[in-house]
């Protein structure tokens, strides 16, 4: 009974006594649509938890991150079955950030950088062997603003879900287990079971990014890699 609205944006939000109004946007124009409830799961530079007032409070820690994300099938080597990305310190390749390896399905991986091009993963020693038999199928650019999370991703019955709440990607495993709490909750919420604050508290101890130092650790990390 679900639809699906295939080349549609959903550009903002609001609350209202009701639920929740969504302003969408397609090849025919704009409408709009209500609900009881909404999972928001529109990325890092979600306009969503924009229009709703979530970044309110939200520190900027980096503004307009450019980089490429290519998208290959066939690594020589999977990654390990308890993780869902693994980060490479190449400062020959990028001098300003890791190398990022994620998985995808359907025997894809991601891998992201900041301008590296594909060409030159290929010629890095460590990343040779994995690519040596891996086919490109995609590349694309991104331009990511990155803040720091939010603290209680629900407001009213609108539940931010994986990467439009986090600094940085929740990946696989993250996403999906934001999706099925943010779900489960809704529809606890609207049996009259008090539930978001219990999404809340996962939330903030489910995310290495959620904890006080995290940001301290980083940023120490990255000044070590550098020297």
């Amino acid at each position: 009974g679900v639809e699906s609205a295939a080349g549609t944006l959903a550009e903002t939000a609001e609350v209202t006594t009701d639920g929740v109004k969504i302003s969408l946007r397609d090849a025919k124009g704009k409408r709009t649509v209500s609900a009881k409830a909404a999972v928001v799961a529109d990325g890092l530079n979600s306009t969503i938890a924009e229009s709703l007032g979530f970044n309110d409070k939200r520190q900027v820690l980096m503004k307009d991150m450019k980089g490429l994300m290519h998208f290959v099938r066939g690594l020589t080597s999977a990654l390990p079955l308890d993780c869902s990305l693994v980060s490479y310190s190449i400062p020959d390749v990028d001098p300003n950030a890791n190398v990022i390896i994620g998985m995808m399905a359907d025997n894809m991986n991601s891998i992201g950088s900041g301008a590296a091009k594909y060409q030159q993963f290929c010629q890095t020693p460590a990343l040779k062997p994995l690519l040596a038999s891996a086919e490109l199928v995609e590349t694309r650019g991104f331009n990511n603003t990155i803040r720091t999370p939010v603290r209680e991703p629900v407001i009213g019955n609108v539940v931010l879900a994986g990467d439009a709440a986090a600094p940085t990607e929740t990946h696989m495993a993250g996403a999906i287990a934001c999706g099925y709490l943010a779900v489960k909750a809704i529809v606890k919420e609207l049996n009259g079971v008090r539930a978001y604050p219990e999404y809340n508290a996962w939330w903030q101890g489910a995310f290495a990014f959620n904890q006080p130092d995290y940001f301290k650790i980083v940023s120490e990390y990255y000044a070590w890699n550098k020297v």
